[in-house]
């Protein structure tokens, strides 16, 4: 809070001033299928800020530490949870992320999510390799759309990946990390999450902040009523595969 009863948003690249607007009467509305905006800010202190917490064959995730930890349980797995937040006007979607040493798998978000996890993107980090990559899952398999290396993350510091409108950018999206953006693409609305994967173990990895600013639900539904999990999906490209596959388009 500041002094004349506005609020300061941290967003990490960027802080953000927000004030009351003056002479203007509140009155109580209601409206059947109310779709709330605003600004979600989940540090991960709250135990029931809405996150998947459990454990099966491939992970177990929790609140602790102050942070929403994923640990892997066995190898060349990828696991993902959502709060059931809908990206449709949005104008900022971040998570800040840390991997521990020797972590040898993926941190990412994911977007543009269905209701059943039949359709989605996966934007994944992987710090000790120093790559970014973007998959897209449908038809019941994975297409790797791209893959970078970058020097914007590694195994020595956190990092944050954040989803927002391309400043200009004729409504499309960007990908990006402060003021670097990894990557442009077209709006694509639907739920968003956090990912994790292990090409080996041991891989745990900590969210510390989780972001969610904006219209945040397409006019024609509501948020999901319960978070929710990835179920059994088809296995994750290994990090061979996307090498082999991405060396064989460039050349073609």
């Amino acid at each position: 809070p500041i002094s004349d009863g506005g609020i300061a948003i941290d967003f990490g690249a960027e802080i953000q001033l927000r004030r009351p607007s003056s002479n203007v009467l509140a009155l109580p509305l209601v409206f059947s299928r109310a779709c709330p905006g605003g600004t979600v800010v989940d540090d991960f202190d709250n135990p029931a800020s809405g996150w998947p917490v459990g454990e099966n064959n491939n992970a177990r995730v929790q609140y602790a530490d102050g942070s929403y930890k994923i640990e892997m349980l066995r190898k060349n797995q990828w696991v993902a949870f959502s709060r059931g937040d809908i990206w449709w006007n949005g104008t900022h979607f971040l998570a800040h992320a840390a991997p521990r040493a020797r972590y040898q798998g993926t941190i990412g978000i994911v977007f543009g999510l269905n209701e059943d996890w039949t359709d989605f993107y996966s934007f994944e980090i992987y710090p000790a390799e120093e790559l970014w990559i973007l998959l897209h899952y449908h038809q019941g398999g994975w297409e790797l759309l791209d893959i970078k290396p970058t020097t914007y993350v590694s195994l020595q510091s956190p990092f944050q990946i954040e989803l927002r409108p391309k400043v200009d950018g004729g409504g499309a999206l960007e990908v990006a990390s402060g003021s670097h953006s990894f990557i442009t693409i077209p709006k694509i609305n639907g739920r968003v999450g956090l990912s994790a994967s292990s090409f080996d173990l041991p891989v745990t990895a900590y969210f510390e902040k989780y972001i969610f600013s904006g219209e945040n639900c397409d006019p024609m539904e509501v948020r999901s009523a319960t978070a929710d999990m990835a179920p059994n999906l088809a296995p994750h490209p290994t990090l061979e595969e996307m090498m082999r596959e991405m060396n064989s388009s460039v050349l073609d």
